[in-house]
């Protein structure tokens, strides 16, 4: 009965984390969302475990999905992003395609280095708003 419960807040919780997030707040957690998958993927390729590599993989590229579409293509920064984008889709085909563990460090080093760049944008956005006020 308790695990229920508990797993019925945890679900609350997470839920009302996405609801109440702001913009930037939701691309740092798609981009941590991203980065599990990724290395989940990698666990399974390693234990050869096909079937949980290909689950994990493909929510890697919905989350990738869901990134290209948010994109705001009033900024110019959103074209390079969308060649990012592309690229790690690819990479994702690939890596699913081809169970090639050695391309999954680099696709790595390229999301958790954007994850650091929104996350350095979030927080100057958030010092920048507590300075206007």
């Amino acid at each position: 009965m308790y695990a229920t419960s508990d797993a019925a807040l945890l679900n609350k919780y997470q839920n009302d984390s996405v609801m109440t997030a702001s913009p930037m707040d939701l691309v740092v957690m798609l981009y941590d969302a991203l980065i599990k998958q990724i290395k989940l993927s990698d666990i399974f390729l390693e234990n050869r475990e096909y079937e949980k590599v290909n689950q994990h993989l493909s929510r890697a590229e919905d989350i990738v999905s869901e990134l290209l579409c948010s994109l705001d293509l009033s900024y110019p920064i959103s074209e390079e992003l969308m060649k990012l984008y592309d690229f790690m889709l690819q990479e994702l085909i690939q890596i699913n395609l081809q169970k090639d563990r050695s391309r999954i460090p680099p696709l790595l080093e390229i999301v958790e280095s954007l994850r650091e760049a929104w996350v350095s944008v979030r927080n100057g956005s958030a010092r920048a708003f507590a300075v206007e006020e």
